[in-house]
């Protein structure tokens, strides 16, 4: 009886495991085709069956997006708007947490609870005000639309509350300000240290977001001197054949993909710690 219920369990876990590769493989599709696609022209591309394999003319497709067009220059607006939202948001976004979690002040609660209501609003009901405000202040074709109105935004405000809430003891708190040290002080020298797994996720979730903004740079960014890489890969639909096209969408992924395989084990591995120790 034994041996049969291993059998089952063992043919089970195979059939999982088939399940998977097998949905692995239809996702990583497109991936591998984003790859192949560059390396050869138009006519091949068009063909039917399309290429399944490396072709001649990577170099071609190369030389005609670095040469022919502005993509490496919105590479450098990206990377610039990317590293300023990231590092201001995870500031303002635990500085807001903080509070929230560790002091008491009026109205903290239906604050708190209108700030998590805004999670709910879908971001196309807010294009219309958005883009009258960026006008009003005279902030189009500037990269401020991109950094400054979202400094403290509500999934990174609720994020680094809990977390500072489930896992700063205010015993630490009060060690600090028997030191002498200003809530300002304490934020930056016991708070921020503690809760470096959690500014890991804030980081990599707004990185991720902000390289990705495709709508607020379409609408604030007309110059194309200032195109972020959605923006950019947008013209390029228009101006250059597809495999060039895809070829910016593969330099567009590979810092992402660079992005997980670096942190991805550290900020599970920094959470599951954090959350045994709370």
């Amino acid at each position: 009886m034994s041996f049969n219920r291993a059998i089952i369990k063992s043919l089970r876990r195979i059939s999982v495991y088939f399940v998977a590769v097998f949905f692995a493989v239809i996702f990583l599709i497109p991936f591998y085709f984003m790859f192949i696609l560059p390396t050869h022209n138009n006519q091949t591309i068009w063909t039917s069956p399309p290429p399944f394999w490396i072709g001649p003319h990577l170099n071609f497709t190369f030389v005609e997006l670095v040469m022919k067009t502005k993509y490496l220059h919105s590479i450098l607006n990206s990377i610039l708007i990317a590293l300023l939202a990231t590092s201001t948001r995870i500031f303002f976004c635990t500085m807001a947490g903080f509070a929230f979690a560790k002091y008491v002040f009026p109205g903290r609660k239906l604050i708190f609870g209108i700030i998590l209501a805004t999670l709910m609003l879908p971001k196309f009901l807010t294009i219309v005000p958005f883009y009258s405000m960026m006008v009003y202040m005279g902030w189009i074709n500037t990269y401020l639309p991109l950094v400054v109105p979202q400094m403290a935004f509500s999934f990174g405000i609720f994020l680094m509350a809990q977390y500072i809430k489930n896992l700063v003891p205010n015993a630490l708190l009060d060690a600090a300000q028997i030191d002498g040290l200003n809530g300002f002080q304490t934020l930056l020298r016991v708070v921020f240290p503690v809760v470096q797994p959690a500014i890991g996720v804030l980081a990599t979730v707004v990185f991720v977001e902000s390289w990705n903004d495709f709508m607020t740079s379409l609408l604030v960014l007309p110059n194309e001197d200032m195109f972020t890489i959605p923006v950019a890969i947008r013209a390029l639909t228009f101006r250059v054949d597809f495999g060039t096209v895809m070829l910016a969408n593969v330099f567009a992924m590979a810092p992402l993909i660079l992005l997980f395989v670096i942190f991805s084990k550290r900020i599970i591995a920094n959470l599951v710690s954090g959350n045994i120790k709370g």
